[in-house]
């Protein structure tokens, strides 16, 4: 979000969403852009993505997604 929005200003918003059913769910990211930045977006994302799977989350990402979800719930 902040290298794509806040540094880049590549997208209008970017956010990731999930969908759970009792057997399946789905989960993505959606990037509002301009068709001459499309490209540039995706490669931003594929690159977050990788990053996640190698180094995995930091303690202060997972504070802040639980406080997300909380004030979801609230």
């Amino acid at each position: 979000f902040t290298t794509i929005r806040e540094e880049r200003g590549l997208v209008y918003t970017v956010y990731s969403f999930r969908t759970s059913y009792a057997d399946t769910g789905a989960w993505g990211i959606y990037a509002g852009t301009t068709p001459d930045q499309a490209d540039t977006v995706l490669d931003l994302v594929h690159e977050e993505l990788s990053t996640l799977v190698e180094e995995g989350i930091t303690p202060d990402e997972l504070d802040r997604a639980r406080g997300a979800m909380r004030g979801g719930l609230a």
